[in-house]
């Protein structure tokens, strides 16, 4: 009996969380990725492998990254204390220094990551400036993208409008002098 290899990379639900099945479904599907069903407290462990090599695990108020190794989740991480003492006129930060970010400017961040330096980089460019992160690992993509959305923001940065795909193409694409900063 031939089995199918299990895909890469797989969407479910958290047990305690079925009320997210839709929007699960719907992220699964504009990421062009299986969506597992699972029933309410079933266990994630035995998906892990099987249903897919690694599973992204949308809960109420998160999503995160399960594999064999266990679970990463999004956090703001060093971002936070870095915009927080930007929000105090402290501007030490070494990426705004070295980038002069000003009030209103364009940012294209080439390798977003968890978007961390973006988060910096909204908080410096402020509300009328606008920063896309791009970022080509899809596990990594879709951490990013659900929790910048749903990371509160001050009112004193703009969003971060995260990107899937890689840099060279997006950049080939772009119109001239789309972007103040490129980093």
């Amino acid at each position: 009996m031939n089995r199918r290899p299990s895909p890469a990379l797989a969407v479910t639900v958290s047990g305690k969380a079925l009320s997210v099945e839709s929007r699960a479904r719907a992220r699964a599907t504009e990421w062009g990725l299986a969506f597992i069903p699972r029933k309410r407290k079933a266990p994630l462990g035995p998906l892990v492998g099987t249903a897919a090599q690694a599973l992204l695990v949308f809960g109420k108020e998160f999503v995160s990254l399960w594999d064999e190794h266990g679970e990463l989740r999004w956090s703001p991480s060093l971002a936070r204390p870095r915009v927080k003492r930007l929000d105090a006129g402290v501007v030490e930060d070494g990426l705004v220094r070295t980038c002069g970010f000003r009030p209103g400017e364009s940012v294209l961040d080439c390798t977003m990551g968890f978007g961390w330096d973006a988060l910096v980089a909204a908080r410096a460019v402020g509300p009328s400036g606008r920063v896309v992160g791009i970022e080509s690992s899809l596990p990594i993509f879709a951490l990013a993208q659900e929790g910048l959305a749903s990371y509160k923001i001050g009112a004193q940065s703009c969003r971060v409008e995260p990107v899937h795909g890689k840099a060279g193409g997006f950049l080939a694409t772009a119109a001239t002098r789309s972007f103040d900063v490129v980093l």
